[in-house]
């Protein structure tokens, strides 16, 4: 039975209670995977939407479980590189029962220091946002200067406040 899903730089896996991983699926599959998995484990149909495109926002099609839950992005005008298919997001810890997590433990509500202090690599920013990159993957992609690409998380007053997987992490916006 599942009991977590797990943002990292390559994808989403489920784990269960015991640690064992159920399913995975990688942000370069078929987003339609992603959503049917993530169906199943949150044991409901979606919440479907389109976002418009604005100031430092791409249009996309969204899939959401709970209102500040779990998304799936995705679309032919996100700037993904050319195999990455979708990006995830949470702002909650949980789901029902399924707890959201870092491949370390971490979850919405933990310490970001606790975070940083967990990973040996992981990248802080501080500039305009609280923020711990934990997992990066490396694309070549026209517009991005650094190629850092994967999960990280963000956070007020220490307090991580989402997680995200499947971005660009280096940007002006």
């Amino acid at each position: 039975m599942p009991a977590a899903v797990i943002i990292a730089g390559k994808g989403l896996t489920i784990r269960a209670a015991d640690g064992s991983i159920l399913q995975e699926v990688r942000f370069t599959d078929d987003p339609a995977t992603a959503i049917d998995m993530l169906g199943e484990v949150f044991d409901g149909a979606p919440a479907l939407a389109e976002t418009e495109a604005g100031e430092c926002v791409h249009a996309e099609s969204t899939a959401r479980w709970g209102e500040e839950g779990f998304v799936i992005g995705h679309g032919p005008e996100l700037p993904l590189p050319e195999d990455l298919q979708f990006h995830a997001s949470t702002q909650t810890a949980a789901v029902g029962d399924i707890v959201i997590e870092t491949p370390t433990g971490f979850a919405v509500g933990d310490s970001i220091d606790d975070l940083a202090a967990s990973i040996p690599d992981a990248e802080t920013e501080s500039a305009d946002f609280e923020g711990v990159l934990y997992e990066t993957v490396h694309y070549e992609f026209e517009d991005t200067s650094s190629g850092k690409w994967g999960a990280f998380a963000w956070a007020e007053d220490d307090i991580i406040q989402g997680l995200a997987g499947g971005y660009f992490l280096s940007g002006d916006c």
